[in-house]
């Protein structure tokens, strides 16, 4: 994960535990349910935590079941958080297209694209030709929607 997409992470977690405490664990399912988007795995999560934690941004404040700590956001993090307010719109803003974007059958799409790289050495002719045409097209749609956007816009 580069480091935008960290401050992005760092960012939204911030936001959710301005909300109330809650474990690693807790924060990710947040995520998900909130934004629709695929639940942060573990090893992005407490990675985070333990730099928010460095950074005075979060604190440990008690355990739960099975031990869990329970972060909570502290003063320096909440100023962290009202410093950066227009990129956390920015990183929530992200999060719910993406959310969106699954729920329309994007992340659908994008799984069938990998199978289809990791076998585009088997599609010959005819296929192959048809396959090129339908990534053309839908190239070409896209585009017009994203000007659509852009004149929108202005």
């Amino acid at each position: 994960m580069n480091k935008e997409r960290r401050k992005k992470l760092m960012l939204i977690m911030l936001d959710i535990l301005k909300s109330g405490d809650s474990h690693g664990y807790g924060i990710a399912e947040k995520i998900e349910k909130k934004y629709g988007v695929e639940r942060p795995s573990s090893g992005v999560i407490y990675p985070t935590l333990s730099t928010m934690l460095r950074k005075k941004y979060v604190e440990i404040k008690g355990h739960g079941k099975r031990d869990k700590k329970i972060y909570g956001i502290t003063p320096e993090g909440k100023r962290y958080l009202n410093e950066h307010r227009d990129e956390v719109e920015e990183a929530k803003t992200i999060l719910r297209n993406i959310g969106v974007f699954r729920e329309m059958g994007g992340y659908a799409l994008m799984k069938k694209c990998e199978l289809l790289i990791k076998n585009l050495h088997h599609i010959e002719g005819e296929k192959k030709n048809e396959l090129e045409k339908l990534l053309l097209e839908t190239e070409k749609k896209i585009d017009e929607i994203l000007r659509d956007i852009d004149e929108r816009k202005t």
